[in-house]
């Protein structure tokens, strides 16, 4: 897991739209919290801190274009191959865990009756007398 999410930093560090995003977002913290201040508002006012970072909420709209943009920019290009070959293999996980279920499945499965069925049984052992 540490390996995916290391994969994934590495892209977005090396890519210029997510540099580009976050710039974006700071800029429009810092005009939001000194328009206010500009204005005139009262620092010391109740109201002022809250009207000071009500964009904020705004700008969750920023990380749902950074990861739109991701994907997006990883089809166009076509390397959402390489993300998923970068996926480490999970089978050992996926072995134990069919080992389990199939034994919780036979000690679930009601007992079976032998290849014969017992009148058979009795007629083949009377004929061998």
């Amino acid at each position: 897991m540490t390996t995916l999410i290391a994969n994934e930093l590495l892209k977005l560090r090396t890519i210029r739209s997510p540099w580009l995003l976050v710039a974006l977002t700071q800029l429009i913290i810092v005009m939001g919290v000194s328009g206010v201040f500009i204005g005139g508002a009262d620092a010391t006012a109740a109201g002022t801190p809250i009207g000071a970072v009500g964009h904020a909420g705004l700008l969750s709209l920023f990380t749902l274009v950074l990861g739109i943009t991701a994907v997006a920019g990883e089809y166009r290009h076509k390397t959402i191959t390489d993300s998923y070959l970068a996926t480490p293999p999970a089978r050992p996980t996926d072995r134990r865990e069919a080992r389990r279920l199939h034994s919780v499945r036979d000690r679930l499965r009601p007992p079976q009756r032998a290849h014969r069925p017992d009148c058979v049984r009795r007629v083949a052992c009377r004929q061998r007398r």
